[in-house]
């Protein structure tokens, strides 16, 4: 991905959060990182591309640490918004299969457990700051590979292919963040992607670049 942004002429910052805590501790870590993004690059706002979990702490970030200012908009790949069911089962008996996905049970797995996502949509939904941010979401349907027994488990708990699919990892109707707008719709043949792959820019990089070229306008309620 970087070799891509690099060759099309785009100033970037990959950044890492805490991967085993949950989007409570990383959103305050990342509006502290967007403040030294903008100020090393002499800009006032950038666009964010979360993968996975990464939405959910950049939502967090920009609703619940005022960090709205710093980000023009926000493009998630593939974040359980509502999230996983994966979750759900990994507190309830470990798997080996989950363990490849998630590592660990640890307090990222717990707060996408699909309660705790709900309560967590709840308090940022209707937070005075979500009209200051502008989201666009990107959900894949396609499970294969090492995600094949997990899609298998989605696929038959509300992300079969009649619901939109699911990637292996976050069922497609999961990935539709509430008020924002959608890149493709349900089951386009150009997010024939599982949870891995949207990461990569080899099958992602003119997906989003530039993002509002391909942009659905529609809004998920």
């Amino acid at each position: 991905m970087y070799t891509r942004a690099f060759q099309a002429g785009h100033r970037t910052a990959f950044v890492s959060v805490h991967p085993d805590q949950s989007y409570w501790t990383n959103g305050p870590m990342f509006a502290g990182m967007l403040n030294t993004i903008c100020n090393f690059y002499g800009v006032n706002r950038v666009v964010v591309i979360a993968h996975s979990k990464g939405g959910l702490d950049t939502d967090a970030s920009l609703i619940h640490n005022n960090a709205w200012n710093r980000v023009e908009r926000v493009i998630t790949l593939g974040s359980p918004h509502f999230g996983t069911l994966l979750a759900d089962l990994a507190s309830s008996g470990w798997t080996s299969w989950l363990g490849v996905i998630f590592e660990q049970n640890n307090n990222a797995t717990k707060s996408l457990q699909t309660g705790a996502a709900a309560s967590f949509r709840n308090l940022t939904d209707n937070h005075p700051n979500r009209p200051r941010t502008n989201f666009r979401t990107y959900g894949g349907w396609r499970y294969n590979g090492w995600l094949w027994t997990s899609g298998v488990y989605l696929s038959r708990n509300g992300g079969s292919s009649s619901q939109c699919g699911n990637d292996g990892v976050v069922n497609y109707s999961s990935t539709r963040r509430p008020n924002s707008a959608v890149i493709f719709g349900c089951n386009d043949s150009r997010g024939g992607v599982n949870h891995s792959d949207i990461a990569k820019g080899t099958p992602m990089w003119a997906t989003y670049r530039p993002p509002t070229t391909q942009l659905t306008d529609k809004r998920s309620r």
